[in-house]
């Protein structure tokens, strides 16, 4: 009897666990196995995943989010424990929900997607951890990318994904440097579980970073003007393309290149603009571009974040 009421207890509380896990994750959806653990592994059957919990301690939780990835054409595959993407070729290291949100907008969304009758040398503004350099990189109008990113931690985390693609070895150089207005050594904040989403303002307002995360780093930031002389000298002749994601430094950069002329060597910019400061207004960076000859499109994911896309026409 004793063991008949223990044994519905335990139903009871794991039904009612279940209840909860569902509704706080609603794309976890109970037609897929059970999740198991065995030591220290987490299993997801579906997908044939084999993962440390030490690596992505979040697994179990990220499981929808993994299995809708890997629906939508990025293969999932684990070695060592270790969860490995891969798109059309081109593979990288999926470790926390950081990477899961780049890599859905990067080769689900394909946000940086391009078409231009003429091949360019890509400067890639806040490259974090490599996916955008090496989405670029696969496209056929893509000559080289130079890929700038100013947070050791996740520079690190690139050079990581860059190497797993020996093929595109010598398609990117990665610097680790962030692109500013002017350059300076900067001694700011860094938060590593919101690593993705860093920059020299801190994380964008609307991820809600956790301080406890935050370390004290020192950043070297060096002058868009001097990195676009320098690609022009390496490329003679060819066109630039900017793809910038730099979290609210994108304004200085671009008032620069505006202030100094240079505005007009890139053929084509592709911008995420953030609003993290009350001055912040992304028409003043769409003005810029088109009292200088740029057809603009553009998107808004928000009232803080979305997308400039702009291309020169005289």
């Amino acid at each position: 009897m004793v063991k008949g009421i223990v044994g519905n207890i335990k139903l009871a509380f794991n039904s009612a666990s279940d209840f909860l896990f569902f509704k706080k994750y609603p794309n976890f959806s109970t037609a897929y196995p059970r999740l198991t653990s065995t030591g220290d592994k987490v299993i997801i059957p579906d997908l044939k995943l084999v993962v440390d919990k030490a690596r992505f301690p979040d697994v179990g939780r990220l499981a929808g989010e993994l299995r809708e990835i890997d629906e939508k054409g990025v293969k999932l595959t684990s070695k060592d424990g270790e969860i490995i993407g891969n798109w059309n070729g081109v593979s990288f290291s999926i470790e926390d929900r950081c990477n899961i949100i780049t890599v859905k907008e990067i080769f689900i969304e394909e946000l940086y997607k391009f078409k231009l009758d003429k091949k360019v040398v890509v400067i890639d503004i806040g490259m974090n951890v490599g996916l955008a350099s090496l989405y670029l990189a696969s496209l056929d109008g893509v000559a080289h990318v130079y890929g700038y990113e100013p947070f050791e931690f996740t520079f690190e985390k690139a050079k990581k994904n860059l190497g797993m693609n020996p093929r595109m070895a010598g398609m990117i150089t990665p610097v680790m440097e962030g692109i500013s207005g002017s350059s300076y050594q900067l001694d700011t904040t860094f938060n590593k579980k919101d690593h993705t989403s860093m920059g020299t303002l801190g994380v964008v307002e609307e991820h809600h970073a956790d301080s406890a995360f935050d370390e004290n780093v020192s950043i070297r930031l060096v002058d868009v003007e001097d990195v676009i002389s320098k690609v022009r000298a390496a490329h003679p002749g060819m066109e630039i393309l900017v793809k910038m994601d730099c979290e609210g430094s994108e304004y200085d950069i671009m008032d620069r290149l505006e202030g100094t002329g240079s505005i007009k060597a890139p053929v084509h910019y592709m911008i995420e603009w953030h609003v993290m400061k009350k001055e912040h207004d992304p028409q003043r960076i769409i003005s810029a571009l088109e009292k200088n000859g740029y057809f603009i499109n553009q998107s808004k994911k928000s009232e803080k974040i979305g997308m400039i896309y702009a291309t020169r026409v005289s």
